[in-house]
């Protein structure tokens, strides 16, 4: 008898939320829905979601496994997120229960926890290197962040980071940087990025421009105009038109 021929290989699948495929231990790269700016803060929102809805959740108590005490969350199934363990009965300090060393999917998830101590110490993993070069659009967004000592880890970790990154990696980072500059502390990350690209990019402009997403549209407009390149792409837009 003929064995049957095998089945292809399965698509990647986009029905799981960026946040949700974090959980379930995909790496960054493959988590995001691609590589524009508005990909990068829908990242960073939904992962913020999900450490929020399961990570946020008080722990129901001690757990003696032998003769050790863990957290009761620490025992939960699988893709259940990094977080915060107060010290316990054993001595154990407080800290982060991830992995050790923690994968690339706990280290994302860390960077856009709900709870800054999270964040906090994913972005002190630069110190031993054990942060990856996928997270870096993940610490420019910690750059801006509304905790203080998120922002002030996150800054000198990201001038580390683009001191050995590529000029096309840098300029990459550009949309995401002026998306940034809307925010409260954007400031400082977006003149970060663009002391590496002499300027403002034309092709950044024009991603943020052709974004859906208002916000994205909004950057694109202030970064044009700071740029002095309104006046030429209205005489684009004007020489593309056609009367109906």
């Amino acid at each position: 008898m003929t064995p049957p021929e095998p089945l292809p290989p399965l698509l990647p699948t986009r029905h799981r939320s960026p946040g949700e495929r974090l959980l379930h231990g995909k790496g960054i790269a493959a988590a995001a829905d691609g590589v524009r700016a508005e990909d990068w803060t829908g990242l960073d929102q939904s992962a913020h979601v999900a450490t929020w809805w399961t990570g946020s959740a008080r722990s129901s108590g001690r757990v003696r496994v032998g003769f050790h005490w863990f957290d009761s969350r620490e025992l939960d199934a699988h893709g259940a997120p990094p977080h915060w363990h107060e010290a316990g009965p054993d001595g154990r300090p407080a800290g982060v229960a991830w992995s050790r060393p923690p994968t690339e999917s706990e280290i994302a998830l860390a960077l856009c926890h709900d709870d800054p101590r999270l964040r906090a110490a994913a972005l002190r993993l630069s110190a031993d290197g054990t942060l990856p070069a996928a997270a870096l659009p993940l610490v420019l967004l910690r750059c801006a962040d509304t905790d203080g000592t998120v922002r002030g880890l996150a800054r000198p970790v990201l001038g580390g980071m683009l001191d050995t990154a590529g000029d096309a990696t840098v300029r990459a980072l550009a949309p995401l940087a002026l998306l940034l500059d809307l925010r409260r502390h954007g400031g400082w990350a977006r003149e970060a990025v663009l002391a590496r690209t002499g300027g403002i990019p034309a092709e950044a402009v024009a991603e943020l421009l052709a974004s859906r997403r208002p916000e994205c549209r909004t950057a694109g407009v202030r970064a044009a105009e700071s740029a002095g390149l309104l006046r030429a792409l209205a005489l684009r837009a004007r020489s593309t038109w056609v009367r109906p």
